[in-house]
């Protein structure tokens, strides 16, 4: 039988889900972690002169990019596991992220001060 279990938790207001699922019967009991549905980090939030970006451990390459509130692409970046880019030279408002694999897309807003 199958259990699913989902938590929410926030990090300088930005919310990411973990997910676990655990499997039982009567004669084993084992648990997995689906370690693939743990949204990105994205902080801080306002940010200065630099946003670190924390991924999944195990996961590859993904595409951080970064939009104005007009839509313009103000940033790409090509990002592995846990990274710090230096934004000082981007004007101070909000922003919008999309974090992108060959799977899936997060996306979040941020605001620079």
């Amino acid at each position: 039988q199958l259990i699913e279990e989902a938590n929410r938790s926030y990090y300088d207001g930005v919310a990411y889900i973990s997910k676990t699922n655990y499997y039982y019967s009567l004669h084993t009991v084992a648990s997995v972690i689906d370690t693939e549905s743990v949204s990105p980090v994205v902080y801080p939030s306002p940010f200065t002169d630099r946003i670190s970006i924390q991924l999944n451990s195990n996961q590859t390459p993904v595409l951080f990019e970064l939009f104005n509130v007009q839509g313009q692409k103000v940033m790409s970046k090509q990002v592995v596991n846990a990274e710090t880019i230096p934004v000082e030279r981007i004007e101070n408002g909000v922003y919008f992220y999309q974090i992108s694999s060959a799977q899936k897309s997060h996306r979040g807003k941020i605001i620079k001060r």
